[in-house]
């Protein structure tokens, strides 16, 4: 689905059994079970459950996708239901890892943080590749707002072109945030209260 809408490395990764989020550890015992098994159990038991109903109307993306899309594509390559969750599976490990890399270089790049603000060294930012930088700038604005809703792949390359080209004192207006180079710092600011 996200594929379909657009997205990046993050959004194609699939929730792994344990994952940290800031200090959380979320973990989902039951995540690498199929759907078929957890019902063959429910049944030998004699467990009820509740299916919802809503799961069959194709009013909504997912399941357009699931009732419509996956079938078409399983014509094509009866794999395709196993390679999409292996993709899934090596990106969450892809990302994890990146997003692990980035957290630890924007703990060395911070220069400074308010309830509104934070501060990144310029040069530091410069030197990482661009993938890194896309997720320290993330990691920053997440810091800031809670969440990175709203923020686009235009955004963040408005910020690099900042980072690397635009002189000191210019100034990036992105949504409830401005980004401000100074001669050594990046600013980010929120700008909601």
């Amino acid at each position: 689905m996200r594929i379909i809408r657009g997205t990046g490395l993050k959004g194609l990764r699939a929730f792994l059994p344990k994952s940290k989020f800031r200090s959380l550890t979320i973990i989902r015992p039951l995540i690498e079970l199929h759907k078929k098994d957890i019902l063959k159990w429910l049944e030998s038991k004699n467990i009820s459950y509740c299916v919802d109903k809503s799961n069959f109307e194709d009013k909504f993306l997912r399941n357009r996708i699931r009732l419509k899309l996956m079938p078409q594509l399983c014509e094509i390559n009866p794999s395709i239901a196993q390679n999409l969750y292996n993709l899934s599976i090596n990106t969450a490990l892809d990302y994890d890892f990146i997003y692990t890399f980035s957290r630890k270089e924007f703990e060395k790049l911070k220069r400074g943080e308010t309830k509104r603000e934070i501060k990144l060294d310029l040069e530091g930012l410069k030197k990482n590749h661009p993938a890194i930088l896309n997720n320290i700038i993330r990691i920053a604005i997440e810091e800031l707002k809670g969440d990175t809703r709203k923020l686009e792949l235009r955004h963040l390359d408005e910020i690099k072109d900042l980072i690397e080209n635009r002189p000191s004192g210019s100034v990036v207006h992105l949504p409830g945030l401005s980004v401000r180079k100074e001669e050594k710092r990046l600013i980010i600011q929120t700008l909601i209260l």
